[in-house]
Formats: C-alpha cells, sequence, structure tokens
C-alpha cells in the first residue's frame, strides 16, 4: 500500500456519521429560523452562542470522521482521544450554543413533546443540587462502564456497541454540562463546582488504575504495528485521560465561577412588551397572530425551557 493510499484511508469515514453531522447543522439552522419568526428584537440568539455550537459540531466531526476514527481502532490512545472530545469538548460548546433549544424548535411538535427532558427526569432531578449530582453520576458511570474490559471490547468488535458507546459519552456530557452551565437549572455555585468535581474524581480515579497497571487490560488493538507495546499505549491513553482530562474539567469549573460572580442581564422587552396590543399594531404585528405563537410555545407548562431564547446571555 502507498503513503498516498494509506493517507486516502484514513479519510473513509461512515457516511451515515458525515450525514448525522449535516443533518444536525440543518436542524440548527432551522431552529434559529423558528425562533428569529417567533421572537422580535436584536440578538434572537446571540452570535457567541452560535460559534459555541459550530465549534461543538467541529469536535464532532474531528471525532468521528477522518484519521481519529480510524486510528482509534488501533490504538488505544487515539481511542481516548476520540472519548474525551466526545465527552468533554463537544458537550459544553453545544450546551453553550443551545442546540436543545434551537434544534427542538425544528422538531415538530408532537416530537418535541416526547423528548423534552422534563418528560422524562423526575421532578426532584430537574435543577438544584440534586440534578447536579445526579448528573455527575451519570457521566461518571459512563466513563467506568465502557472502560472496563468487557464493554470496551465488545465495542472494538461490534458496530452497534460502538455506536452506543458513542452515543452516550456524547449524551452524559450534555446531560452534565446542561446542568451546570444553563443558569435556569438553579444550581448554586458551590453545588454546580461539586458536581464537576464528583464527575472529574472517579474518572481521575480510572486513568489512574490504567496508568499504574501492571497489565494491559484491552486486548482489541494492535499498538505493535505503530511501535508500542499493548501496556504503554495503555499508559500513553490513561495519562491523556488523566492530564489533558482534568483540565477539561477545571475549565469548565472557571466558565461557571466566572458565570455564578457575574449576574444575569435582564433581556430586552419582545413581543407585545409594555405596549400592548398597540404596540403591535405599530410594528407592523397582529396581536391575534402573536398571541398564537405564544398559545404555540406555551401550551405545555414543562416547555418553558423552550422559551429562553435570550435569558442566559
Amino acid at each position: 500500500m502507498t503513503q498516498a493510499t494509506a493517507t486516502a484511508s484514513w479519510w473513509q469515514g461512515d457516511p451515515a456519521t458525515a450525514l448525522a453531522l449535516v443533518a444536525t447543522m440543518l436542524l440548527y439552522l432551522q431552529g434559529r429560523r423558528e425562533l428569529a419568526a417567533y421572537r422580535s428584537g436584536p440578538a434572537v440568539l446571540p452570535r457567541w452562542r452560535v460559534r459555541c455550537f459550530h465549534a461543538g459540531l467541529l469536535v464532532m466531526a474531528v471525532a468521528l470522521v477522518g484519521p481519529v476514527d480510524v486510528v482509534a481502532e488501533d490504538l488505544f490512545w487515539v481511542h481516548m482521544v476520540q472519548h474525551q472530545l466526545l465527552a468533554l469538548a463537544a458537550p459544553p460548546l453545544l450546551v453553550l450554543g443551545r442546540a436543545g433549544l434551537v434544534i427542538g424548535r425544528a422538531l415538530p411538535r408532537s416530537v418535541r413533546r416526547v423528548v423534552h427532558p422534563r418528560r422524562w427526569t423526575p421532578r426532584p432531578l430537574r435543577s438544584g443540587a440534586a440534578a447536579g449530582v445526579a448528573a455527575a453520576g451519570v457521566h461518571a458511570g459512563t466513563w467506568w462502564l465502557w472502560h472496563l474490559p468487557g464493554p470496551y471490547d465488545l465495542a472494538l468488535r461490534w458496530d452497534a456497541a460502538h455506536v452506543a458507546e458513542h452515543v452516550l459519552f456524547l449524551g452524559s456530557g450534555v446531560v452534565l454540562w446542561s446542568v451546570i452551565l444553563r443558569r435556569r437549572s438553579r444550581i448554586s455555585l458551590p453545588a454546580a463546582l461539586l458536581s464537576v468535581l464528583a464527575a472529574m474524581l472517579p474518572t481521575s480515579v480510572l486513568a489512574g488504575l490504567l496508568t499504574f497497571s501492571a497489565r494491559s487490560w484491552y486486548g482489541g488493538h494492535r499498538a505493535g504495528a505503530w511501535g508500542l507495546t499493548p501496556l504503554e499505549d495503555q499508559q500513553l491513553g490513561a495519562a491523556l485521560m488523566w492530564f489533558p482530562g482534568s483540565l477539561s474539567y477545571l475549565a469548565v469549573a472557571a466558565v461557571v465561577v466566572f458565570r455564578g460572580l457575574t449576574p444575569p442581564t435582564a433581556p430586552p422587552p419582545t413581543g407585545l412588551g409594555s405596549a400592548g396590543p398597540a404596540g403591535a399594531l405599530a410594528a407592523g404585528r397582529s396581536p391575534a397572530v402573536l398571541g398564537a405563537r405564544r398559545h404555540d410555545v406555551g401550551e405545555h407548562q414543562d416547555s418553558s425551557a423552550d422559551r429562553s431564547g435570550t435569558d442566559e446571555r
């Protein structure tokens, strides 16, 4: 095999993954249009949030399409890079980009009702410290589950298990950072920081066990083809999980502290505002149309998160 052929093979990603990423981008664009049609006034969705979403989607593309995904089958340490991109790098960017709110607006109302988190989250876990503890437990449990030898090797051998692994890493990260980074979660600053610590410590313990283990835990990689022994490959991956991974948690903790110490700004008046129907007519809008739009969004009390497009600048 020539060098050109080998390099080209690194970019032979799964078409379904590429299509899923493109579909996510298109749904986000449509959701922005829906929000703009519903709301009035400037900065329906601040540009920095849109850029965060684009950055998160780019991180997912790097992790799932191209050399990282291909070489991860051979090397444990590259597989750890992929896991950290999916669980630690992409989720906070997607949360700051309000991916759930925006993409939700692009979905049919019936689908939005089903997938809305408040429909399947127990009431005590919807906000506050309990939500942070639960989210940290889900996140840490996902890391441990998929790095046990049995599930890990299964994901290497079986494509469906590998897809499930990636979905759970991304999903558990989104759950954790949604609770910690969104002001509407009503989690206090100390509770948010403790949740970050509760998520970080179990993964650090796992990384320590992998680093100082006398034998390799996994047998599905081909480290020898890259000039490494399986144990060296494992120790390198564990070191990446330990140090850069911990820095990712600390970076989010710094964001939490900054947001916790910065008072939220009041959103500008939108829709009818204080001017009532007369203001709506002066702006060229029909009060009946605006009322219908509000009814469409506010028909279910649990969908109140969908009305928060401008409350977290």
